[in-house]
């Protein structure tokens, strides 16, 4: 009951032994395209992209520079499917709060370690749940890379991939406001379980402090990854490392309520624990959430205690990452 779309991400502190000291994040110049306005649509065969010439799929591909982004990094974009799977096995995707038996919560994306570029597979419209495999997705995206990122610098959404057709794969640009510090951060299979489980809805709230009135979500928030056991895991050796809970993540604002999604914060965590957790073994704080940009998220590595409850929000999600 797992899979393994593998990226790898999350999480932030709760800690001031987290204290933040900044650092410069590794940048390139973005790639500049041609622009299409406002998107280009296209029919590729799979195999001429992949070489695969057992596979004469025709994908549904589009070219979106306004929903997906523009001027996208070929290199950052390139390195995201190093943490993507190559297996076969068929997972079963579903929106996290759902009661029907899944193995992958979803919103899950799959990032590269400068957060600017990701691969994020979601349900087709009106779809439940869906059925693909990590290689589907790998390649879908593999296919986006090459017609939308290399040939016009854009992003891009490709459908109908799986076995029933319910799953469309996007790969697109994210804008972090990451700072990583000079302390050691928790194992990234420990953030997996964080990330997978955490609050991810898009419904705008009022993040602050009591007691105004005006605050729907209560700040500060502490989260610690639970202990989440799959069989696929444990088939793959991740039991230990998933069943810690030291990765911890802090949310909290300065001044004001603000609104913001849960949403907004996941795409966060993802980045900062990318970032600093997986591409540098530390911890973290992103900065500049909500419409105030007042919200801040802050990445710890603490030792499994009673003070703060394990997050399990989700159904039933285990990782599905490499190792990165």
């Amino acid at each position: 009951m797992s899979w393994t779309l593998l990226i790898e991400v999350l999480v932030l502190p709760v800690i001031a032994s987290c204290a933040i000291l900044p650092q410069p994040l590794d940048t390139n110049d973005l790639l500049r395209g041609p622009f299409i306005s406002p998107a280009l649509s296209l029919s590729v065969n799979l195999s001429t992209v992949t070489g695969n010439t057992s596979s004469g799929n025709l994908l549904k591909l589009r070219c979106d520079p306004v929903r997906y982004g523009r001027n996208l990094n070929v290199e950052s974009c390139r390195k995201v499917f190093g943490f993507i799977a190559q297996d076969d096995t068929q997972t079963v995707f579903a929106e996290r709060g759902i009661v029907q038996p899944h193995d992958l919560n979803l919103p899950f994306r799959a990032t590269s370690n400068d957060a600017r570029c990701y691969v994020q597979p979601i349900l087709t419209e009106g779809a439940v749940t869906a059925r693909a495999s990590p290689r589907e997705v790998g390649e879908a995206a593999y296919t986006l890379f090459q017609e939308c990122v290399v040939k016009r610098g854009v992003g891009g959404i490709v459908g109908d991939i799986g076995g029933d057709n319910h799953l469309d794969v996007i790969i697109a640009s994210y804008k972090p406001n990451v700072h990583c510090n000079s302390f050691p951060g928790p194992p990234w299979r420990s953030c997996i379980g964080l990330f997978s489980d955490m609050h991810a809805d898009k419904n705008r709230q009022t993040f602050g402090h009591l007691p105004d009135p005006r605050v729907q979500v209560r700040l500060p928030i502490a989260y610690r990854a639970g202990k989440i056991l799959h069989p696929q895991a444990i088939r793959a050796g991740l039991s230990t490392c998933i069943a810690d809970r030291r990765c911890t993540v802090k949310i909290d604002i300065t001044g004001q309520p603000t609104g913001l999604s849960w949403y907004e914060v996941w795409e966060a965590v993802v980045a900062l624990a990318s970032t600093c957790v997986r591409g540098r073994q530390k911890c973290g704080k992103a900065t500049g959430l909500g419409l105030g940009r007042n919200v801040y998220l802050q990445l710890s590595d603490e030792n499994p205690d009673a003070d703060i409850e394990p997050l399990s929000v989700g159904s039933q999600n285990s990782s599905l990452l490499t190792s990165g």
